[in-house]
C-alpha cells in the first residue's frame, strides 16, 4: 500500500518532537540519520483496526537495524501508530507516531 504523505492534515510524532508537515520531518530526518550507511526496519507485530471505507489506525511494534558509516551496529526497538484516510482515491498519511524503546531487542 502506497501511502501520500505531503498534505494538509499531515502530521507526525516521534519520541519528544512534534512535526506539522512532512517537509519538516523529512529535513530533521536527513540530518540525524546522514551518518548512516544503511538502515532497515522490521515490524514483529501489526495491528490494523477500520475505522470505515475510508480510514484506519495500524499499529505495531518492530525493531530498527542499522549500519553507521563507522562502523557502530545500532539496534533498538520501536513502537508505530498510522493513521490513514483515502482522499480523492488516494490513501494519505493522516497522522504518524513512533517511539524508541530504552533497551535494545533480544537477539
Amino acid at each position: 500500500m502506497t501511502f501520500h504523505v505531503d498534505n494538509d492534515e499531515f502530521a507526525w510524532s516521534i519520541d519528544a518532537e512534534f512535526f506539522a508537515d512532512w517537509k519538516s520531518l523529512a529535513s530533521s530526518t536527513r540530518e540525524k540519520y546522514s551518518a548512516l550507511a544503511e538502515a532497515g526496519v522490521t515490524l514483529d507485530t501489526l495491528q490494523v483496526v477500520v475505522l470505515g471505507p475510508d480510514a484506519g489506525v495500524m499499529s505495531g511494534l518492530g525493531r530498527v537495524s542499522a549500519l553507521a558509516v563507522d562502523g557502530q551496529q545500532i539496534h533498538m526497538r520501536i513502537a508505530i501508530t498510522f493513521v490513514v484516510a483515502r482522499r480523492s482515491g488516494q490513501w494519505q498519511l493522516i497522522h504518524g507516531h513512533s517511539s524508541h524503546a530504552l533497551s535494545e531487542p533480544p537477539d
